[in-house]
């Protein structure tokens, strides 16, 4: 029993109790007596276990369908500045219950695609915890959270075209951030020349010495930089590709980027995104790299 207990966050479910052997009476002494404490009509804490992680598994372990989601997700799935573990599960609309040192959320939209197991914990995938997160994030950094899954391909994009057609709606909180999020990412830029006239004229603005255009690569003579600062020893590269024509490349670009290093070069890589809504970074970027020369 407390090998189970232990598994479960410290705690059991009424059910659980019954199988075990545990008779009304039975139960109601170990809670007169202190040993057991009662969690609502879900079950009883056994095992005095109340870090973060133990309050997650028992909310899983007593809440009807509950699902880990939200900020807890992005934690157990890695996401980027979600160092901090908020225990958050989902359970369906129709259920009213609370659960102590939990934030309890209510939805009806919860698909079973929609949901893996990850660390033992039934947990919202990727895609659709970026959905649920999109009520408390900006647009930039939903933008910015997908790109690094995307990278580390752990976010499909087009399941995740799938997810917001089945859960976004008008008024649902964060969907108008997410359908925009989205857009941004599968949109297919007008060319690479026009990413590189921006870019240009961005370092321009800047006040950025001029690069040299279509610079042949010193160790590849067929192969050009679309930008380069020869003396610098510092290229840059406008990747006007879409999201899905990025993973097919993906490989090629990080051979290029070590070839890079290997050479004593340093390379730069700017999106459509950074050059249309992220100019500062782009400059700054650009600014630090010619100094550090």
């Amino acid at each position: 029993m407390l090998r189970l207990a232990a598994g479960q966050g410290g705690v059991i479910s009424i059910n659980q109790s019954m199988d075990l052997g545990f008779t009304s009476r039975m139960r109601d002494y170990r809670l007169s007596s202190g040993a057991w404490t009662a969690i609502g009509r879900l079950g009883y804490r056994i095992v005095p276990m109340s870090d973060p992680l133990s309050r997650l598994k028992a909310a899983v372990a007593l809440l009807p369908g509950g699902v880990v989601s939200h900020h807890a997700a992005a934690h157990i799935l890695d996401f980027s500045g979600f160092a901090e573990l908020k225990p958050v599960v989902t359970v369906h609309t129709r259920t009213t219950h609370d659960f102590p040192g939990v934030d309890v959320r209510r939805g009806h939209d919860l698909r079973s695609a929609h949901v893996a197991v990850v660390c033992g914990l039934p947990t919202t995938v990727a895609e659709r915890t970026l959905i649920d997160l999109a009520r408390d994030l900006s647009t930039h950094r939903l933008v910015e959270l997908s790109q690094d899954l995307i990278i580390a391909r752990r976010l499909d994009v087009a399941r995740l075209e799938v997810m917001v057609g089945e859960v976004c709606r008008r008024g649902k909180p964060g969907s108008a951030a997410m359908r925009e999020a989205l857009q941004l990412l599968a949109a297919e830029p007008a060319g690479q020349s026009v990413l590189e006239r921006k870019g240009r004229a961005l370092l321009s603005f800047g006040m950025l010495p001029e690069p040299v255009h279509e610079y042949p690569i010193p160790w590849s003579n067929r192969r050009r930089f679309d930008d380069a600062y020869p003396d610098s020893r510092l290229a840059i590269e406008w990747d006007s590709r879409s999201w899905h024509g990025r993973l097919e490349r993906i490989d090629e670009d990080r051979r290029r980027d070590r070839e890079c290093v290997l050479h004593g070069w340093r390379l730069l890589r700017f999106t459509w995104l950074d050059v249309t809504r992220n100019q500062n970074d782009v400059l700054h970027a650009v600014r630090v790299a010619l100094r550090s020369e």
